[in-house]
Parts: structure tokens; sequence; C-alpha cells
């Protein structure tokens, strides 16, 4: 029996299932950070319950502000302390139009503006990967460096061949000599 030794080398095996983990890891991600702002969005256009809220505390934090506040639906039924507030960025003593998902919700959306178009660092940096997979992939299908490269030489040859003929007619009708 041979024992294989595994120094913990990185190989092109474990590099491909690293990079699928992380492309997958990051598109799981953006999908359900996708699905929680339109649900954000939905509440506030209509499919959620209207109030509004008071911002109570705004704590910074190593990738944006979080606030927190207390929600009154518009008929006084629905209440909800301390629930995550999106679309705030710093303290506001005036209550604010909002909506929530539903009765038992743990966040409020503004109706301010757009927060559920707002992007975090955190967003920036799960789309780096897919836009690099995607890049590889178009890269492939176009055909890659060398194929560009052969394009642009061709569209500059193109471009100085009309360039002489332009300016051997010019001679022909005698506007340059």
């Amino acid at each position: 029996m041979t024992h294989r030794s595994d120094a913990g080398e990185i190989t092109l095996g474990r590099l491909l299932r690293l990079g699928f983990v992380v492309v997958f890891a990051c598109l799981l991600f953006l999908l359900f950070d996708t699905k929680h702002r339109m649900a954000g969005y939905h509440a506030v256009h209509g499919q959620g319950i209207p109030g509004t809220i008071t911002v109570t505390k705004c704590d910074s934090q190593r990738l944006g502000t979080v606030c927190t506040g207390n929600f009154v639906s518009a008929d006084g039924q629905v209440q909800r302390h301390d629930v995550r507030v999106n679309g705030v960025k710093a303290m506001d003593a005036q209550p604010l139009a909002a909506a929530v998902t539903g009765a038992n919700a743990k966040e409020a959306w503004t109706a301010d503006g757009s927060p559920w178009l707002s992007f975090s660092v955190v967003q920036f940096a799960a789309l780096i990967p897919l836009a690099v997979l995607l890049a590889t992939i178009w890269t492939f299908i176009s055909g890659g460096p060398r194929t560009w490269r052969t394009k642009s030489h061709a569209m500059r040859a193109r471009y100085a061949r009309d360039r002489a003929v332009a300016h051997e007619r010019q001679i022909r009708m005698g506007r340059i000599h």
C-alpha cells in the first residue's frame, strides 16, 4: 500500500473546488439578499404594514451604521420595539414613514428614498468573484486576448487602407497636391 504525502500544497483540483465554493457562497448570498430587498420593496409599496418608525439608537459598525427603532402601524395594532431600520444612516428624532413585512417582523423599511438600492461593502465583495467568473466565461466564448489582438490589427489595417484610399481620391480630385 502506497501512502501519498499531503503537505497541504495547492493543486489545481483544490483551487477549482475552493473557487467553486466561493462562487457558490457569493451567489447564494446575493440571491438571499435580493429576496430580502425585494420583500422590503414590496412592504413599502403596498404589500406590507404601513406606519411610522422612530429611530432610537444608531451603532457604527465595521461595515456601516445600523440603526434600530420603534415601529407603530398606521392603525396602531402593530407595535414593534427595537427593530432594525433599513434606509436610515443616522439618528433622526422625527418619526419616519416606514413599513414592515408582517406583524412579527424584525426590521422596518423606510418609505423615503430607496433603501433596497443602497449597496454595502459586503455585497460589492460578493459581486467580485461572480464578475471574475463571468469575465472568464466571456473571454473563453469570445476567443480571448489572442482573438482580440487579431481583430484590433484587422481594424487598424482597414482604417489605414481607408485613409490611403481617401487620400488618393483627394489627390485625383485636385483638392490636395
